[in-house]
């Protein structure tokens, strides 16, 4: 395949399914073969094989121990995940539903690994794929149909589109359909960071419906979660929720709320909605009807959108009883390889009329059996403090349906490298240096979740001068000093931190205040530093 032949088919592609334009460095198209396909019931194999010159499209994994020393122990165990943009129009196309006049690309991935002979490149592995690649994309495309796939240039990041076999032999006959693939060798722009590309695991955490992050306080948790969120979900298919102690079971599921509607007494009718100017005519009338929780809202949503995935972020999962909050949901926590629920739960009479309004598929299960489950395109990802003040154990049963994922104290420090603190005049420091002088003073003194973390800031408490950023002098006084004398030090001694073993707090923001920080904290300068490191060699 030529330039000229890899933009006639992209821009066919463009009018066909108005899509949003991108840039390309490489194109390829194959006709699927059966095999390719899942028309076929006589064969285990699901993959879609990527043979000959096009198999370069792709990065691999050389997996040494299963290709050259044949050991099946890892055959599967490393894959290689690639982040796939699917056109909504082009789902509607293959499902022969109307075409959008504006396109939007649902986020996806897809799986590939080379084969033991080094002879296949074998993309996509169903039993871990997303509900939108397989049950939308996959599904609906057949035999001898047209699979086209672009890699975005300069990135790791592909689009895919298919077409019907008969369309394409009217729209694009004269390219040949024999593994034909292009590459872009004349601007190839900056080109992909290999090393940044991830080696997936199949059990990876991304892959996970029931997630939990956890660890001490201010180690990043939300700002990871916050930023996985954005690269997976659209930001209208998320919602975002923060428990506390107090937070019921008819916040997060729902429960039957007071409503107040009118009769009109005039006509004798009864209005639902809530009237601004009632008459005298209109009598107040407080009815009950289940106001559904932020879990429930989002649940409908993924139920009435199949082909797009849905995220439930929810903030300090364990400042409640999870198991009073989750309440008979907690059993649909136990899913599939799919990522469905395993189990279904017979809906309450007031839960089922209100699934019967707002759910759009009347044959669904959920309508005619009455049942309810969690889809495979909802997540539910946590985050969790290991360890805290005004915390809730979790039990075993609730734990097991989770995956957790640990960030150690030091695990967001890369994000703060160069960010500094002025502990006086003359005297800077970096914020990370800062935080390792504290926590070694004190670390023998208190649990791992009152060290200070990264995050124990935020990026908005540094201000910059002359191009650096220097954390505010009201936050390192007020907050940093502050914490460590009032909450951390209250009641312990620690005399290798202050410049004296009996300090209060007034002594400390009278000192900083009068110009001598430096002086506060007992931490080396970078010279006496530099000078201590050479005594030591």
């Amino acid at each position: 395949m030529d330039k000229k032949n890899a933009e006639e088919i992209y821009q066919k592609i463009e009018q066909m399914f108005n899509i949003k334009k991108f840039d390309y460095d490489i194109a390829l198209i194959k006709q699927l073969k059966k095999s390719n396909t899942l028309d076929s019931t006589n064969t285990n194999q699901t993959h879609i094989a990527i043979t000959g010159e096009q198999m370069d499209a792709f990065p691999y994994l050389s997996n040494y121990e299963y290709l050259v020393n044949n050991n099946n122990d890892f055959k599967k165990k490393f894959i290689l995940k690639l982040p796939v943009q699917i056109s909504k129009n082009n789902i509607n196309y293959l499902k022969n539903n109307s075409i959008n006049l504006k396109d939007t690309y649902i986020k996806t991935y897809t799986f590939c690994n080379r084969s033991r002979q080094n002879t296949q490149m074998e993309l996509s592995y169903l039993k871990f794929e997303e509900h939108v690649f397989k049950e939308d994309f996959r599904k609906n495309i057949h035999i001898d149909d047209i699979l086209i796939i672009f890699k975005e240039r300069s990135k790791l990041n592909y689009y895919f589109f298919a077409i019907k076999s008969s369309d394409f032999k009217l729209k694009l006959n004269n390219i040949k359909l024999s593994g034909d693939v292009y590459f872009d060798k004349t601007n190839p722009g900056s080109g992909e960071n290999v090393t940044e590309v991830s080696l997936i695991n199949v059990t990876e955490v991304l892959l996970t419906h029931n997630r939990i992050i956890y660890g001490a306080p201010g180690t990043g948790k939300s700002w990871k979660l916050r930023n996985e969120v954005e690269q997976y979900f659209y930001k209208e298919n998320t919602e975002r929720v923060t428990f506390y102690p107090g937070y019921t079971y008819g916040q997060f599921v729902g429960t039957y709320k007071p409503k107040p509607i009118y009769k009109d007494n005039l006509n004798n009718e009864i209005y639902h909605t809530n009237i601004e100017n009632p008459g005298k005519n209109h009598e107040p009338i407080i009815s009950y009807e289940f106001t559904p929780g932020i879990l429930m809202k989002i649940l409908v949503k993924a139920l009435n959108n199949s082909s797009e995935n849905y995220c439930l972020i929810i903030e300090e999962i364990n400042r409640v009883k999870v198991d009073s909050v989750f309440g008979d949901f907690f059993q649909l926590l136990d899913r599939g390889e799919d990522g469905k629920s395993e189990y279904v739960l017979k809906c309450s009479e007031d839960l089922l009329t209100y699934l019967n309004k707002e759910i759009e598929d009347k044959e669904s299960d959920i309508i005619k059996n009455g049942v309810i489950y969690l889809p495979s395109n909802l997540y539910i990802w946590a985050t969790m403090n290991s360890a805290d003040q005004g915390v809730y154990p979790m039990d075993t049963a609730f734990k097991r349906r989770w995956n957790f994922e640990y960030i150690s104290l030091n695990e967001g420090e890369k994000h703060f490298e160069d960010y500094f603190v002025k502990l006086g005049k003359d005297k800077t420091k970096k914020w990370n240096k800062v935080r390792e002088f504290i926590n070694n003073a004190i670390k023998d003194t208190v649990s791992e979740d009152r060290l200070l973390a990264p995050f124990f800031v935020k990026e908005n408490d540094f201000i910059e001068e002359n191009g650096i950023k220097y954390l505010k002098p009201e936050i390192y006084i007020n907050k940093v000093i502050m914490y460590l004398k009032e909450d951390i030090l209250r009641h312990r001694k620690v005399n290798s931190l202050f410049y004296k073993e009996k300090v209060n707090f007034n002594d400390l923001y009278t000192k900083y205040n009068n110009g001598e920080g430096e002086n506060i904290l007992k931490i080396p300068s970078d010279e006496e530093e530099k000078e201590k490191q050479e005594i030591q060699e």
